[in-house]
């Protein structure tokens, strides 16, 4: 796996976790730093390509989560748990993945 896909992987576990447990969490806290810290580190390596390279990587993130989305809804239903959360990582990827676009601009 690639660093910004293990980053795009992070992402999307934090937005997970929201549903599961809220902002203030332990979980949350400790993924928010995961991911800043990730974030930080790709950024300083490569500059020019880090956010075509991380907008790719969410993307795909993303395409699983709505796949995961459309699975979860047939078979459970819109309030089951996994549903919650393949919502969470499809809101939580997408908004990633438009901060990425602005910030590349």
């Amino acid at each position: 796996m690639t660093a910004p896909a293990t980053l795009a992987k992070v992402v999307r576990e934090r937005a997970e976790f929201s549903s599961l447990y809220g902002e203030g969490h332990p979980a949350m806290i400790q993924a928010a730093e995961a991911e800043a810290s990730l974030r930080e580190t790709l950024l300083a390596a490569e500059p020019d390509q880090f956010h075509r390279d991380l907008i790719r990587a969410l993307s795909e993130e993303l395409a699983d989560a709505r796949q995961s989305q459309r699975t979860f809804a047939a078979r459970y239903g819109e309030q089951h748990p996994a549903m919650r959360r393949a919502d969470s990582a499809v809101r939580g990827l997408t908004a990633a993945i438009n901060a990425e676009v602005r910030a590349a601009g």
